[in-house]
């Protein structure tokens, strides 16, 4: 969405999602060029690249809050 741009809003979609599940151990498989990003919350590559439907991803995992 246009109006949207350069206002982040993946980023705060992540934080309240992190919000919710704050003491889980979450994982997913991010997108290649996009696991910098992923890190910013502190995900962790946890394997091998592969590919899904044409496109790299990598699967990331987050340990448990302290």
């Amino acid at each position: 969405m246009a109006e949207a741009r350069g206002r982040c809003p993946a980023d705060a979609l992540m934080t309240t999602a992190l919000h919710v599940c704050p003491r889980r151990d979450v994982v997913l498989n991010a997108q290649a060029p996009l696991q910098g990003w992923h890190a910013s919350f502190r995900f962790e590559v946890s394997g091998l690249e592969f590919l899904d439907d044409g496109v790299r991803h990598v699967p990331m995992r987050r340990p448990l809050s302290p």
